[in-house]
C-alpha cells in the first residue's frame, strides 16, 4: 500500500472532492490495484488447487475488471464506455468456468433452479454485487469494514465445505481488506480503493454467492443448519449493500428523481450527516451487520420460520426507524443554519424584538 501511495502522488492519480464526496483534499485512489496483487500471488501459489476452469476463469475476469477500473479511476468514465466490459468479464467467467445457481436447497420451496434460469439469474447477481459494493464506498472504513465481515463469513463457509480455493480467495480477500483498512482510517497515509478495489470486490463477492448455491445438498449438509436456510444467512450477511441499493431506489422514485441518479441518500450518508465521524458511522453500520447475521444464524438453529420472519421485521423497522429519525435532525440542523445567518446579520434587531435568544 504505502508503494501505491507514492505511485499515485507521483502520477496525480488523485481523487479529488466534489459536493457528493465526504473527504477534502485529494487521495491516491489505486488502492485496488493492491487486492489484485495478492488474488494473484494467491492462486499462483496455490495453483488453483486443481480447479483450473474456475481459477483461470477467474484470473482472466478479474483481471478484465481491474483494467476497467484503473481506467475509471484515472479518466472517470462514463457508464456507457465500462459497463460492456464489466458485462463480457462476468459473462466469460460464467462460461468458462461453468459455474451457476444451483438451486436454494428448499428455500421458497424451490430446490433446483433451471439452466434457463440459473445463467440469467447469476449474472445479475453479480452485476448487482459489483454496483452495490462500490455504492456502499462513501467514507472511510465503510466498505472495507462490510466487506471484512462478509469475507470473514465465506472463509467459514468455505471452511466447512472444504472449499479450498474459494477459502484461499475470501481469505485473501480478508487479509487485503485488514490491511486496506489501516490505511484507509489513517490520517498521514490515506488511499481509498477506488472503483478498481469496489467492482473487484463486488465481482468477487458475487462468484462466492454463486459458488455457495451451486453445491450439491450432500455438500450443505456439514454446515450447522438445514441448508433451506443458507440463502436466509446469506442474506442477512449482505443486509447492508443490498439494503442500501433498494432503499436508495425507493428514496429517489419518491423525490421524483431518476433512480440512477447519484446523491447523498445512502445509509453512510445519512449517518455522516446527522453527525458521526467517519470512523463512527463505519463502525455503527458494520456492528449493525455483524449482529443481525449473527441473531439470524442464531434464531436458524431453532429451524423457527415464524421467528425468523419477527426477527427479520424487527430489525427492518428498527433501522428504517434510525435512519428516519436521522434524517429529521440533519433536516433540523440545516434549517438552524438557514435561519441563523440572517438573524446573526440583523442581531440588533432581533434583540430588540426579544427574539435573539429563541432563535439562536
Amino acid at each position: 500500500m504505502y508503494y501505491l501511495i507514492n505511485l499515485a502522488n507521483r502520477y496525480n492519480l488523485l481523487a479529488e472532492s466534489n459536493e457528493r464526496t465526504s473527504h477534502f483534499g485529494e487521495v491516491p485512489s489505486i488502492g485496488g490495484i493492491a487486492f489484485f496483487i495478492n488474488f494473484l500471488i494467491a492462486l499462483g501459489v496455490t495453483q488453483f488447487f486443481g480447479d483450473w476452469n474456475t481459477g483461470m476463469a477467474l484470473m482472466i475476469g478479474t483481471s478484465i475488471i481491474v483494467f476497467v477500473g484503473i481506467r475509471d479511476d484515472i479518466l472517470d468514465l462514463p457508464i456507457r464506455r465500462k459497463l460492456p466490459l464489466q458485462l463480457f468479464a462476468i459473462i466469460l467467467v460464467l462460461f468458462m468456468s461453468g459455474l451457476k445457481i444451483e438451486g436454494l436447497y428448499g428455500f421458497l420451496y424451490i430446490d433446483q433452479v433451471p439452466a434457463w434460469i440459473s445463467y440469467p439469474l447469476s449474472f445479475l447477481l453479480v452485476l448487482f454485487f459489483m454496483q452495490a459494493y462500490n455504492l456502499i464506498d462513501g467514507i472511510d472504513g465503510h466498505a472495507a469494514s462490510i466487506g471484512i465481515i462478509i469475507f470473514g463469513s465465506f472463509s467459514v463457509f468455505f471452511w466447512l465445505i472444504q472449499d479450498y480455493l474459494f477459502l484461499t480467495i475470501s481469505a485473501v480477500s480478508l487479509v487485503g481488506l485488514l490491511v486496506y483498512l489501516c490505511y484507509n482510517l489513517s490520517k498521514l497515509y490515506k488511499i481509498f480503493m477506488g472503483d478498481t478495489g469496489t467492482l473487484l470486490i463486488g465481482f468477487l463477492i458475487g462468484f462466492s454467492i454463486i459458488r455457495i448455491l451451486s453445491y450439491t445438498p450432500e455438500q450443505v449438509a456439514v454446515l450447522p443448519f438445514r441448508g433451506q436456510f443458507l440463502p436466509v444467512l446469506l442474506l442477512a450477511i449482505l443486509f447492508v449493500p443490498i439494503f442500501d441499493v433498494f432503499r436508495v431506489m425507493i428514496v429517489r422514485k419518491r423525490s421524483g428523481k431518476p433512480i440512477f441518479s447519484p446523491d447523498r441518500n445512502h445509509v453512510h450518508h445519512v449517518l455522516t450527516d446527522a453527525g458521526f465521524s467517519h470512523r463512527r458511522a463505519s463502525f455503527f453500520s458494520a456492528s449493525f451487520s455483524l449482529s443481525f447475521a449473527f441473531v439470524i444464524f442464531l434464531i436458524i438453529q431453532s429451524e423457527s420460520v415464524i421467528l425468523l420472519g419477527i426477527a427479520v421485521l424487527i430489525f427492518l423497522l428498527l433501522v428504517n426507524l434510525l435512519l428516519i429519525r436521522l434524517g429529521k435532525t440533519y433536516r433540523a440542523k440545516k434549517l438552524k443554519v438557514l435561519i441563523r445567518k440572517p438573524v446573526m446579520k440583523y442581531s440588533k434587531l432581533f434583540k430588540a424584538l426579544g427574539l435573539y435568544n429563541f432563535l439562536v
